[in-house]
């Protein structure tokens, strides 16, 4: 029965898919246009001064080669695998920051593309967003034909 449920929605989770890798493309476009604002939460996380450009341009770099993986099929299996657990250490960093430093910079997880006014609000709506994404990638994973 549920193999039935889970192939008859499969084509959703495959665009669902799909559209997370497009999420992924936007999210390092809008980080490198505002770069500044990463660098400011890889300070405030504690990363060495001197370093904060390169690991910047390194999650720009690291976002942009996921999404396009996602998008072209790349590697398919793996890449899912990748891109649960890159979202559960970026929810898992946002929770800190919700946490424990209440009054932290937004996340940036989406670059300059804010919804709410307060940082709190991004970082709450990051988590949830990440959910989501975590959801569709998961159901992805465990759908038997990757190739599709």
């Amino acid at each position: 029965m549920f193999d039935k449920c889970q192939y008859k929605f499969m084509p959703y989770t495959l665009i669902a898919y799909r559209l997370i890798g497009a999420f992924f493309i936007l999210a390092a476009v809008n980080k490198a246009i505002s770069l500044y604002r990463t660098e400011e939460v890889f300070l405030f996380l504690g990363f060495p001064a001197s370093m904060i450009a390169v690991f910047s341009w390194a999650l720009v770099t690291y976002e942009i080669a996921l999404g396009l993986s996602i998008i072209l099929s790349i590697c398919d299996r793996l890449v899912a695998k990748v891109v649960i657990i890159t979202l559960l250490i970026f929810s898992s960093v946002i929770a800190v920051l919700l946490w424990k430093y209440p009054n932290a910079p937004p996340c940036n997880c989406s670059g300059n593309l804010n919804l709410f006014s307060t940082a709190f609000g991004d970082n709450l709506f990051g988590i949830f967003r990440n959910l989501v994404l975590l959801a569709i990638s998961i159901l992805k994973l465990r759908h038997k034909d990757m190739s599709s």
